[in-house]
């Protein structure tokens, strides 16, 4: 209102609410951009990444021991400290839980990889797709091993077998416990920053399952001595093609 010399003061307040704009019955296009910021609620999420994290910390509170030999038994490729390594290798209730923490993990991250970037789904819930993705992931790895102690057994190779088993389970081991914290912080975040943690972790597991064959350079070397064919069939038949099957599942 902008001549209010000559109008009275209950005109004037009926003009001023007629143009009120929260009062108005037409709201007029006042050129307002209006930004959508879409949001969804993640408390099962936040609460799920607080229990996997009081899981973690339980094993590392319950198993400190272990947890200290496997860093000085894994960030030194001689085994000159014999002694840790016989704990390592008596401790099997230790054993179990870090390699729960790998299954974990890895399970996590190939369920990532099928859900996100195949966009396949065996299932409705997202709760089902992660189990299945674990229990491929075990039972791949429990074929790989029992191709192993069988191939050791039929080569009179057991020994070497024992010691290369040994070796693979101390990585997978030490990579379960560098995967489970990164595998809560995809856990938790969206977006660009959860797909450049998601290529972390798979960058990960692709260089921790070279790092085994450098850790196992001299029993491979053992193994050679038996024929050249048959150690690459083992190759081809229980290392390369349970990965490429994994590759074609995630593709």
């Amino acid at each position: 209102v902008t001549d209010t010399s000559m109008i009275s003061l209950s005109n004037r307040f009926d003009e001023v609410l007629r143009v009120h704009p929260l009062l108005v019955e037409q709201i007029t296009n006042q050129g307002l951009i209006v930004k959508i910021r879409p949001s969804s609620n993640k408390t099962t999420v936040f609460l799920l990444a607080v229990l996997l994290l009081f899981f973690f910390s339980m094993v590392r509170i319950i198993f400190p021991r272990y947890f200290m030999n496997l860093f000085q038994v894994f960030t030194g490729i001689s085994m000159s400290k014999r002694h840790i390594k016989d704990q390592l290798e008596n401790d099997n209730r230790a054993s179990v839980w870090f390699y729960s923490i790998f299954f974990i993990s890895v399970g996590f991250i190939v369920y990532q990889l099928i859900t996100g970037i195949s966009s396949t789904h065996f299932s409705d819930k997202w709760y089902m797709n992660y189990l299945i993705s674990t229990l491929f992931v075990f039972i791949l790895l429990g074929f790989r091993i029992s191709m192993i102690r069988l191939t050791g057994w039929i080569f009179k190779r057991s020994d070497y077998v024992h010691i290369y088993l040994f070796n693979t389970k101390l990585v997978n081991e030490f990579l379960g416990l560098l995967l489970f914290p990164l595998c809560i912080l995809i856990l938790v975040t969206s977006g660009n920053i959860q797909y450049t943690l998601l290529m972390i972790a798979s960058a990960m597991c692709l260089l921790f399952f070279a790092y085994g064959y450098v850790r196992n350079i001299p029993v491979l070397r053992n193994l050679f001595r038996i024929s050249f064919v048959h150690f690459l069939l083992y190759i081809c038949a229980f290392e390369i093609i349970p990965v490429l099957i994994l590759i074609k599942m995630i593709r």
